[in-house]
């Protein structure tokens, strides 16, 4: 596995990771289950994380992976 390099203010990438798995890669779900768990875990919202901020955050990890796979290819 892939070290995660992606950092986004606001957002636990392991909390963001499991919720975008849990649901099978839909995005949209993910935020929703991000929240969700965030409560479950924290007993309050995080109020630094909308969706926007989540959707840039795994945009960005996308990018990193496709960066990674190249890299590697080239190898």
């Amino acid at each position: 596995m892939v070290e995660n390099r992606v950092k986004v203010r606001g957002v636990i990438s392991e909390i963001a990771d499991e919720a975008l798995r849990r649901v099978d890669g839909d995005r949209r779900m993910a935020y929703v289950l991000y929240k969700k768990l965030i409560y479950k875990i924290t007993g309050s919202i995080n109020p630094d994380c909308y969706n926007k901020v989540l959707q840039l955050y795994y945009d960005f990890k996308e990018l990193e992976e496709i960066k990674i796979n190249k890299n590697k290819e080239e190898d």
